[in-house]
């Protein structure tokens, strides 16, 4: 089910590139994140990272003035409690968002991703099947240059050996947008 939902996702955000026409590139950092996990197993509480530290690439292409589809790179460091080894995580992503000119310098913006989360702990890798959505704004700093602010939370799911994991973050962002026209 996970492959075929994300080989639907990718087929429709190619197709839709074929007719899209405006091109950004977006970086973006992410000075303090949040990531909560829980596991079915009994007594397993829930663990919350005490911040975390990120940067994040995406690829932009409008498909009319407002509608865009993106794809995506990001990764994170989460500092867990205690004496717990920190937790890390790269997210491959594809999405479609829409954009709102309020005036000639602010931009407000939201999105919808789903993407293949690779999870690292303790020397450890496994994937996770992961939804993202966000909401944004962007300062244009000049002709092709804005500076953006936003705020992404999403949900990772997994399933190993009989128990189901979860992955919950909120991530903060602040960066800059270049229009590639």
């Amino acid at each position: 089910m996970k492959k075929t939902l994300i080989v639907c996702v990718l087929a429709l955000s190619f197709i839709s590139a074929a007719f899209a026409s405006n091109r950004n590139v977006k970086l973006s950092g992410s000075p303090y994140a949040l990531q909560g996990s829980t596991s079915s197993t009994d007594g397993q509480k829930p663990v919350w990272s005490r911040y975390g530290l990120g940067l994040e690439a995406v690829y932009q292409r409008g498909v009319t003035d407002s509608i865009y589809v993106e794809w995506g790179i990001g990764g994170n460091s989460f500092f867990m409690p205690g004496d717990r080894p920190v937790f890390g995580n790269l997210l491959v992503f594809t999405g479609a968002g829409y954009a709102y000119d309020l005036d000639e310098k602010w931009t407000m913006n939201a999105h919808l991703d789903v993407g293949i989360d690779f999870l690292l702990y303790k020397c450890k890798a496994s994937e996770s099947l992961s939804f993202m959505g966000g909401i944004g704004a962007a300062y244009k700093l000049r002709e092709n240059l804005d500076l953006t602010f936003g705020l992404d939370a999403s949900a990772g799911f997994a399933k190993r050996s009989g128990t189901d994991y979860r992955n919950y973050r909120i991530i903060p962002k602040i960066g800059v947008s270049l229009d590639l026209k």
